[in-house]
């Protein structure tokens, strides 16, 4: 088996653990990401006033519904809010979601969704961002995370083992329930000059993603061994190598 974070295969082992199975043959491979800088489009900030970017499919383990009540309360007790680029589409789980951005018109005014963007549209919008937020319940890797670091965006997540393991220590970490603190952390990230955000810009210089590279050889190296094992399988002429981009 092969993983894309070791938080997953611990989930999985333990699984199999608890299930009186043996554990499979498995390694971890991280996603590429070091493209995403060369593929990003330019900047685009679609506000003049600071603005926040969350990008994924709208469903419930992403927490969409506890970062919308967030922005309820700021937009109710703040002269100033800002904006909340919400991109992905909608998925399943959701009714509480959409009735929010549907219904409550405290926050249309400061809510935008968008969904189909082609990747440099993405990465021109979340270049441009104060931050990318990121308050899933559960994730299995976290690629906008990564994305988001590669362009030297902050990012303010969960508290959840996989985060601080794709973000290497770099972002800013809450727990998904701590709705206050969300707060308080969103408004310092929009203050003009905000020291704690320059901070944390200046933490995404230790950050590099992972290479493509890496990833295939990884590939390359399994299929190997599998090849080495089962010689009745004939060994395809491997394509994995040398690519400059995915």
């Amino acid at each position: 088996m092969i993983f894309n974070s070791i938080d997953t295969s611990n989930r999985v082992n333990t699984f199999f653990d608890l299930n009186f199975a043996r554990r499979p043959k498995s390694i971890v491979s991280y996603i590429g990401a070091d493209n995403v800088a060369h593929s990003a489009g330019t900047p685009k900030a679609l506000f003049s006033e600071p603005y926040f970017v969350m990008v994924g499919t709208i469903e419930g383990r992403k927490n969409h519904l506890g970062l919308l009540q967030v922005w309820r309360d700021i937009a109710m007790g703040e002269k100033l809010t800002p904006k909340l680029i919400i991109i992905g589409k909608r998925g399943w789980n959701n009714a509480s979601v959409v009735d929010m951005l549907e219904l409550c018109d405290t926050i249309k005014p400061h809510v935008l969704e968008l969904n189909d963007l082609a990747d440099d549209q993405l990465f021109g919008i979340v270049r441009s961002a104060s931050a990318m937020l990121f308050p899933s319940f559960s994730e299995g890797w976290g690629m906008p995370l990564v994305e988001a670091l590669s362009l030297g965006v902050p990012v303010i997540c969960s508290d959840i083992p996989v985060f601080r393991e794709a973000s290497r220590g770099v972002a800013e970490y809450i727990h998904p329930l701590d709705l206050q603190k969300w707060r308080t952390t969103i408004l310092e990230y929009a203050a003009p000059e905000s020291a704690r955000r320059a901070a944390a810009v200046a933490r995404i210089a230790d950050y590099h993603p992972p290479s493509w590279q890496d990833m295939f050889d990884q590939f390359d190296a399994v299929l190997e061994k599998i090849g080495d094992s089962c010689p009745q399988i004939e060994k395809p002429e491997s394509k994995l190598h040398n690519r400059s981009s995915t």
